[in-house]
């Protein structure tokens, strides 16, 4: 194969395979909010450092502060999200998960481990450690 049949082959499938996973992660099953794979990754983010303030989840995101604030803004409203004051600077607002959703974050999380396990089970531990190899190394480069 030439390096364009190639390089469009692997757009090709990475788009593709991108989908899918997006599908898998965005399903809810029993949980009645249907998350945006934006707020998914904005709710992973948080559930990691544990609080954000608007500029951090902008540049995480890659998205403007205003657009930052309106995404934080309908995680508040839908319940999943508060604001909490900075206590070494009043002008700076924090987001945190709320307490009363934790506990569904950490199941919705559990169940979407799963989905994402099942659909890379036709890969062997070799094959798995390979992929990671290679998209840290992708990673890496675009940094």
């Amino acid at each position: 194969m030439s390096r364009e049949t190639l390089n469009t082959r692997l757009l090709e499938m990475f788009q593709r395979t991108a989908h899918v996973i997006q599908r898998q992660v965005c399903e809810t099953d029993d949980v009645a909010e249907k998350l945006t794979i934006v707020q998914i990754r904005t709710l992973d983010e948080l559930n990691r450092r544990g609080q954000m303030t608007m500029a951090d989840l902008a540049k995480y995101l890659g998205i403007t502060p205003a657009s930052a604030t309106s995404l934080a803004e309908r995680l508040v409203v839908s319940g999943w999200l508060k604001r909490e004051t900075d206590p070494d600077d009043r002008r700076k607002v924090r987001i945190v998960i709320d307490e009363d959703k934790r506990e569904v974050w950490k199941s919705m999380e559990q169940k979407r481990l799963q989905r994402i396990s099942m659909f890379l089970q036709a890969l062997s531990d070799k094959e798995k450690e390979d992929f990671i190899r290679i998209l840290e190394s992708l990673l890496k480069q675009s940094l």
